[in-house]
C-alpha cells in the first residue's frame, strides 16, 4: 500500500508539472494565468486547444469566472484485498511507467521534425497537419526567450485583431443586408399607398362625372317637359278660340338631333299626353351636408311629403326649417299641401334644399 501511494503521488506530481509548465506557455504567450488555467481544464487537451478556446471566447463576460468541473457519477471503492503477487505486479508495471514518464521530457514529429512539450500538444498539432509519426525524447525543449515570447505575443494579439475584424465586416455586412430590406419595404409600401391612392382618386372621378352627368340629364328633362307644356297651352288656347294650332317648337334636343329635317305641317295634331304616376327627385342639399338624394315618390306626394323624407335622411335638416326651389325654371316650393304633379316637377325634377324657410 506504501508503495503504491508513493507511485500516485509521483503521477500526480508528474501531471500537476506537466499543468504548470501548460500554463507557463500559455501565460509566456501573453494569456492571463487565471484564464490559461480555465481553458486547460475546459478543453483538456493541450496548449494548442487551449489557445484556440481563449481565441473563440476571449470576449466572453465569464471569461474571468472560476471554472467549475461538471459533477459526474462517483464509483464507490473497491472491495477487500487481492492476491499479494498481482498487487506487486501492478506495483512494478506503474513505477515503471512512471520512470518512463519522468525520462520522457518531449515529443518529436518524425514527419517534420518539429519539438512537442506533451501529448496534448502532439494531438493538437496532429489536428492542424495530419502528422501522425510521433516519438518520445529526452530532450527539453527550452523555454521561450524574451523576443519568442514578444514574437508570439504580437501573433496573438494579431490574430485577435484578425478575428475581431472578420467578425465587425460580419456585422457589418449584415447591417448593411438588414438596410437594405428596410428600404426595399419601405419602397414597396410606399408604391401600395400611392396605387391606393390613384385608385380612390379614379372612383372620386368617375363618381363626380356620373353625378354631372345625372344633372345635366335632369335638366334637360326639365327643358323638355317645360317646352312640352307650353306648347300643349298653345294648343289648347288655338282650340278653343277656334283656330289652328301653331307649329310646335322644336326642342333643344329635337333641334339637334334633327337639325335640316322639314318643319312639322301647321295642322298636325299634337301627340296625346302621357299620364305619368311617379316623380323621380334629386334634391340637393346644402354645400358641406353631403351627396344629393334622389328618390321616387307619386305624382299625388306632396311637397311636405318630400320635405318629411329630407328630414329623415339629413340630420341638419331634422327641425324642418328648409324650403325647396328649382333654379329651371325659377321657383320656390313654400306650401307644403301642394301635389308634385301640380308643381309641375312630374316626371322629374331637381330640387334645391334652401335653409332657413322662407
Amino acid at each position: 500500500t506504501s508503495t503504491c501511494e508513493q507511485i500516485t503521488l509521483l503521477v500526480t506530481t508528474i501531471m500537476s508539472a506537466a499543468k504548470e509548465s501548460e500554463v507557463a506557455q500559455l501565460v509566456d504567450m501573453g494569456f492571463p494565468s487565471n484564464r490559461a488555467e480555465k481553458a486547460l481544464l475546459i478543453t483538456g487537451s493541450g496548449v494548442q486547444a487551449a489557445m484556440d478556446w481563449l481565441f473563440e471566447h476571449g470576449e466572453d463576460a465569464n471569461i474571468d469566472e472560476p471554472y467549475q468541473a461538471p459533477k459526474g457519477h462517483t464509483l464507490s471503492g473497491g472491495g477487500g484485498g487481492g492476491d499479494g503477487d498481482g498487487d506487486d505486479a501492478a506495483t512494478t508495471e506503474a513505477a515503471a511507467a512512471a520512470a518512463a514518464a519522468v525520462q520522457a521530457q518531449s515529443l518529436t514529429c518524425q514527419d517534420c521534425q518539429k519539438k512537442l512539450r506533451s501529448p496534448a500538444e502532439a494531438q493538437a498539432h496532429a489536428h492542424r497537419t495530419g502528422h501522425t509519426n510521433f516519438a518520445e525524447s529526452t530532450e527539453e525543449i527550452k523555454p521561450l526567450t524574451e523576443e519568442e515570447r514578444k514574437e508570439q505575443a504580437r501573433k496573438i494579439e494579431q490574430r485577435i485583431k484578425e478575428k475581431r475584424a472578420e467578425r465587425e465586416e460580419t456585422e457589418r455586412r449584415e447591417a448593411q443586408e438588414k438596410e437594405k430590406k428596410r428600404r426595399v419595404q419601405g419602397k414597396e409600401a410606399l408604391v401600395t399607398v400611392q396605387s391606393y391612392k390613384e385608385k380612390e382618386a379614379l372612383k372620386a372621378a368617375a363618381a363626380a362625372k356620373r353625378e354631372r352627368e345625372m344633372d345635366r340629364l335632369a335638366k334637360q328633362r326639365v327643358r323638355e317637359q317645360i317646352a312640352k307644356d307650353k306648347a300643349e297651352r298653345i294648343a289648347r288656347n288655338a282650340a278653343a278660340a277656334g283656330k289652328p294650332a301653331p307649329a310646335a317648337a322644336a326642342t333643344p334636343t329635337a333641334a339637334a338631333a334633327g337639325a335640316g329635317a322639314a318643319a312639322a305641317p301647321a295642322n298636325a295634331t299634337p301627340a296625346p299626353k302621357k299620364t305619368y304616376t311617379e316623380c323621380r327627385l334629386q334634391i340637393r342639399l346644402p354645400a358641406g351636408a353631403g351627396s344629393a338624394l334622389t328618390h321616387t315618390f307619386p305624382v299625388d306626394a306632396t311637397i311636405g311629403d318630400v320635405q318629411a323624407h329630407v328630414q329623415e335622411r339629413w340630420a341638419a335638416g331634422a327641425d324642418g326649417s328648409f324650403t325647396f326651389m328649382t333654379n329651371f325654371p325659377k321657383q320656390l316650393f313654400a306650401d307644403p299641401a301642394v301635389t308634385l304633379r301640380d308643381a309641375g316637377l312630374v316626371p322629374s325634377a331637381v330640387l334645391i334644399v334652401r335653409p332657413g324657410g322662407l
